[in-house]
């Protein structure tokens, strides 16, 4: 993940939606900075957020990377397509509707993952998880 987050930071530093700094690469043709940059707000979320919020929210910005994708490709001609004009409509609008849902779905995920844990325990233990 932290590969291709340090690509997009090095194409837009290289377009100046960036610090130019951050476009800075290495003898072995690596972005060094934007890895830097990168992996310092990977790791100051993960001590600031709890590991299900630090996912959600990874999740949700790779959604919004691709919903904004999906965008650029609707802006293409119909000669620049490769695919039909609606599958950027469809996916962008996914991409949102995933985005918008994705806290939601984690608590529902970690919720299940809970119910199923106490299942299994309460059944290697020989009772039911209702306590009965």
């Amino acid at each position: 993940m932290l590969v291709g987050v340090s690509r997009t930071t090095l194409a837009m530093a290289r377009g100046g939606d960036l610090p130019a700094a951050l476009a800075a690469v290495g003898r072995r043709a690596t972005p060094w900075r934007a890895d830097l940059a990168g992996g310092l707000v990977a790791a100051v979320l993960a001590m600031l957020l709890d590991p299900a919020a630090a996912i959600a929210l990874s999740a949700g910005c790779v959604l919004v990377y691709y919903a904004v994708t999906n965008v650029a490709a609707m802006r293409l001609s119909a000669a620049q397509r490769r695919w039909p004009a609606w599958t950027s409509y469809l996916g962008c609008s996914l991409c949102l509707l995933l985005a918008a849902t994705l806290q939601l779905l984690t608590t529902v995920v970690v919720l299940a993952a809970a119910v199923g844990i106490t299942a299994v325990i309460a059944a290697l233990r020989g009772g039911s998880v209702s306590g009965s």
